[in-house]
């Protein structure tokens, strides 16, 4: 059966709606999440929203069952943005995480779309596995900004699929800036997307502008916090990652 474009884009986008409203539904039913990435994200775009440094200022307590320490405010600046559009749009950092958990969506569909004309379904698969991952929303209850990452790698990609190369190199800089973890994107799109000069100093252009203010603010509390104790904490017992794991398994610390 042949399907017109109307069809296709209709129904993609009631799948889309249907996402958001499990979303929506999971803040609803978890409001006050009881976790340190939450409420250290909410603090954070509290203070940035009243003009005061949230590297200098917020703190809360570790919520890790095996820890007694206090935890500053160690995201880069990117969250902190991020941060500031939930609260203005709905008072909790998670929704701003649930628009890029959509947004993420279609862009996976846009380079789908672009990459080869299948049925509906492979075409569509990427955003649907995405949206309706089992632990999609456990991750969004828990406020962690990994959908942020997800979202701005989907976009860059996107628009380099559809030969927007600046723009594209320009959201791959602002996912280098938007988590600690994210420098391995530079030498990944980089040399593998064969950047070209400009593209190259778009792409540090926008890593950098959205840290200056930042740095010009409070270069040492920036760097404290981001690396200085982010590099001294041991691994999570309750982090969902392979660190708890190794530990757990073999003993050992993992870095």
């Amino acid at each position: 059966v042949v399907e017109s474009p109307r069809i296709k884009n209709g129904r993609f986008a009631l799948l889309a709606m249907v996402a958001a409203a499990g979303g929506l539904s999971m803040l609803y039913a978890s409001p006050r999440p009881e976790i340190d990435v939450w409420d250290i994200q909410m603090r954070g775009a509290e203070a940035l929203m009243q003009g005061i440094n949230p590297y200098t200022s917020v703190t809360v307590p570790d919520t890790d069952p095996e820890s007694v320490m206090t935890i500053p405010y160690v995201y880069p600046p990117p969250a902190l943005y991020v941060g500031v559009l939930g609260l203005v749009l709905g008072k909790d950092v998670r929704v701003a995480l649930l628009i890029a958990i959509l947004v993420a969506g279609f862009a996976l569909r846009a380079i789908a779309k672009r990459s080869f004309d299948g049925p509906a379904l492979i075409v569509d698969a990427p955003a649907l596995l995405f949206w309706f991952s089992p632990i999609i929303f456990f991750i969004l209850d828990k406020a962690w900004i990994d959908p942020v990452q997800v979202m701005l790698i989907s976009v860059g990609s996107a628009l380099f699929a559809n030969k927007r190369r600046l723009s594209g190199a320009m959201v791959i800089g602002a996912a280098v800036a938007s988590k600690q973890s994210m420098f391995w994107l530079i030498p990944f799109v980089g040399f593998g997307m064969r950047l070209k000069p400009r593209e190259w100093a778009a792409m540090f252009g926008a890593t950098a502008a959205l840290l200056l203010p930042f740095v010009v603010w409070d270069f040492a509390r920036l760097k404290y916090c981001n690396f200085d104790f982010m590099s001294g904490l041991p691994p999570r017992s309750d982090a969902l990652a392979f660190a708890p794991f190794i530990q757990r398994t073999f003993h050992a610390a993992f870095p």
